[in-house]
């Protein structure tokens, strides 16, 4: 029902989208960096996720299965 991050940056947005590219889960970081960020997902249903997140205009994702 936790899932860790591990911050090796700066991020300017992040958020979790269900298989379909649905936004289930918007994440506020307001400039996070070099940090380890602990988010609840009890509330999402067992399924495949997209984990988004924006930095300088350079996007990464990684998936998760819950």
């Amino acid at each position: 029902n936790e899932l860790n991050i591990q911050l090796t940056s700066t991020i300017d947005e992040l958020a979790i989208y269900n298989f379909n590219g649905q936004l289930v889960k918007p994440i506020n970081v307001s400039q996070m960096q070099h940090q380890t960020i602990t988010l609840d997902v009890s509330d999402l249903p067992k399924g495949i996720y997209n984990l988004i997140g924006v930095n300088n205009n350079k996007v990464f994702s990684s998936s998760f299965v819950k």
